[in-house]
């Protein structure tokens, strides 16, 4: 389990840096090697061992669409949605601008990222990760009204005599971690961001404990395998290089907000009805992943190995 959390915190930074997450981050990806020595140094440098909310509850993730609303009730609009099934990185980051005659501009002002682990050390890592990728260091937020157990936040240049705004707030609150950033072009934010992440650390709040009586609001993936067509398909073409297509069936229970596939020597691309195919794209078997996104941000995967016929 140590180790799976490590490689979260690890995918953490490398999603950070390849993403530009980071604050004012321009740096190549660094290796496995590089980017422990990252951690280590975070880890110390954040006080990671004393951060409080380590017995926290672990929640039932966040209501996705609620995040949307959230957002709305600060007066802004969305305008970009990314669902993201398959790991590493937040399950869901959202884009939003300041309304303007009625209609946001396309190009987001605000970014909120929020990540829904499967307990809350893990969530923790996710949020170390994050903390790691930064070229500058966040200083600790606290006392009242800071979001989460453990909060850190980036500031702005300040104004000639005036306070500085926060360019960036990020926290982690039981199995969920969240950052919430200014990503417009103005040096300084023209929002509130504390209340945004004040926000998304109510929705956490909202979810219930989890617990044997109350697991988590996953896709459970009731199958997941390489099938013969249907009576009466058109047969599979075959792809030049890889062999002929294989079809797939895949059954789910639970609120499912969003699904990916990936195939290490092909892709999955969907037919009529809603059919799914492995379509190789080399010859020999392969592993083909199914990532599925519940509607309040948990992840569930499976995977498969597939042999094309000739």
């Amino acid at each position: 389990m140590m180790n799976q959390r490590a490689t979260r915190a690890r995918a953490a930074l490398f999603w950070a840096i390849a993403t530009a997450i980071a604050i004012a981050i321009d740096a190549a990806a660094p290796t496995e090697a590089a980017a422990d020595e990252a951690l280590e140094r975070a880890r110390s440098a954040y006080a990671f061992a004393e951060w409080p909310g380590a017995t926290a509850p672990a929640r039932d993730g966040v209501d996705l669409e609620g995040l949307a609303r959230a957002g709305e009730r600060a007066g802004l609009a969305l305008v970009s949605q990314r669902l993201a099934p398959a790991p590493p990185g937040p399950s869901v980051s959202l884009g939003f601008t300041r309304r303007a005659g009625g209609e946001g501009a396309r190009d987001p002002e605000v970014l909120v990222q929020v990540y829904v682990e499967a307990d809350v050390p893990s969530a923790r890592e996710a949020l170390l990760g994050f903390l790691a990728g930064c070229q500058r260091p966040l200083a600790r937020l606290a006392g009242e009204g800071a979001p989460g157990d453990v909060a850190f936040v980036a500031a702005a240049a300040a104004a000639e005599g005036g306070a500085s705004p926060s360019a960036a707030i990020a926290f982690v609150r039981g199995n969920v971690a969240a950052v919430v950033r200014w990503v417009g072009r103005a040096a300084r934010p023209a929002v509130d961001l504390a209340a945004i992440a004040a926000a998304v650390d109510a929705l956490a709040l909202e979810s219930p404990a989890l617990s044997p009586e109350r697991p988590p609001a996953l896709v459970e993936i009731v199958r997941f395998e390489a099938a013969a067509p249907p009576p009466g398909a058109p047969p599979l073409l075959p792809h030049p290089e890889g062999g002929s297509a294989v079809s797939l069936r895949i059954e789910t229970r639970g609120p499912l907000a969003a699904r990916a596939f990936r195939a290490e020597r092909g892709a999955v691309e969907v037919g009529e009805g809603d059919a799914l195919f492995y379509v190789p794209r080399a010859p020999g078997r392969s592993r083909v992943e199914a990532h599925f996104l519940s509607a309040r941000g948990f992840r569930t995967s499976a995977s498969i190995e597939v042999e094309p016929p000739r």
